[in-house]
């Protein structure tokens, strides 16, 4: 009887690792600039410069607590988004989202810069759950929002 029950206990478990595995969105644009990495990365990379690229940013707010870096993003509808910085490095960082109107739970996302011969390509990868959509339209949502900043870079920093 107990080996029964533990035995479907650990089917339990292993299949609700599986189905939220699966669950998970992954979403992930490119774009190729004619600029050199660092000069690229210079332009963009800083943890509140998204507001100077981003089309849909319209304020970005630096905030530290402890040895924790964040970022309160305001959109043009005034709508917040609440970021934390997790990793970065001289070419990319790393952020989670903790509050958003977005369509996306469990949020972590890399933007990076790598050379592309004489070249350089920025990378917007995000993976996450859908929250109160599809995973269609969060799909959609956050390619859009991919799609509109790295086609705003290039407008603005690229060819």
């Amino acid at each position: 009887m107990v080996q029964s029950f533990i035995k479907t206990a650990l089917i339990g478990a292993i299949l609700t690792c599986f189905s939220t595995a699966a669950s998970a969105v992954e979403v992930k644009k490119e774009i190729i600039l004619s600029t050199d990495t660092a000069t690229t990365w210079q332009k963009i990379g800083g943890w509140c410069d998204i507001a100077d690229w981003h089309p849909a940013v319209t304020k970005c707010e630096v905030i530290k607590k402890g040895d924790d870096t964040f970022r309160n993003l305001t959109l043009g509808n005034g709508a917040k988004v609440f970021e934390k910085l997790i990793n970065r490095t001289k070419s990319s960082y790393t952020y989670t989202i903790l509050e958003s109107p977005l369509p996306v739970a469990n949020y972590t996302a890399t933007i990076s810069v790598t050379p592309d011969g004489k070249k350089t390509k920025i990378t917007w990868s995000g993976i996450y759950d859908a929250k109160g959509a599809t995973d269609k339209k969060a799909a959609d949502t956050m390619a859009g929002v991919y799609q509109g900043g790295l086609d705003a870079i290039q407008k603005k920093h690229g060819k």
